[in-house]
């Protein structure tokens, strides 16, 4: 799962849009992580992901316990079968097991992706809202996007500014595409973006 395309996406991603490139990763490690507990093992599995932040490269480890009685086969492994795979492992040992990421299916996949966009849209709400929470009170430029009764919509460069009536200057007239200039006065999180 080499691929320097998924770098230079990830680096295009942080310039675009603002997002470190180290959050998608971990973004990407969570998804695959729980892809992998929810269709291949159990939820109390433990599972490590490793991403390569040079060559894209990603490697998925399986860990194991190994104990006298397996109570839990998610989580624990007896000894017998771990001296299966190595004769030098001793109860209170872990077994690593690298998974093939191809054992993926396409529901997992589908799982993971959706999983990274959500992910990814988190982090474009927190990288818009970081950026405009600072400029609390600072005057800036804008265009009108759309003009209702109660409201216009101003863009304000990475998202959309709401401008209710109340803070609208009286018997001022809002044109769509018009550049006004706006005071941002509260900067929110919300369910449709910041």
């Amino acid at each position: 799962m080499a691929s320097k395309k998924f770098i230079q996406a990830l680096e295009l991603l942080e310039e675009e849009k603002g997002i470190k490139k180290e959050v998608v990763l971990e973004a990407l490690k969570e998804a695959l992580e729980k892809s992998y507990k929810k269709n291949y093992s159990g939820s109390e599995s433990i599972v490590r992901v490793e991403i390569n932040e040079k060559t894209g490269n990603i490697r998925l480890y399986e860990i194991k316990h190994v104990v006298d009685d397996v109570m839990d086969e998610d989580y624990e492994i007896s000894l017998e079968e771990a001296q299966m795979i190595n004769p030098k492992y001793e109860i209170g040992d872990d077994v690593v097991t690298e998974v093939d990421p191809e054992v993926f299916g396409r529901l997992a996949a589908i799982q993971t992706k959706q999983l990274l966009k959500q992910k990814i849209r988190e982090a474009e709400k927190q990288a818009v809202y970081d950026e405009y929470i600072d400029k609390k009170e600072e005057l800036v430029t804008g265009i009108i996007e759309t003009v209702e009764e109660k409201f216009c919509l101003v863009n304000i460069g990475k998202t959309l500014a709401l401008m209710p009536k109340a803070a609208q200057i009286p018997n001022e007239k809002y044109r769509e595409n018009d550049r006004i200039k706006v005071v941002i006065t509260n900067v929110n999180k919300e369910t449709k973006g910041a």
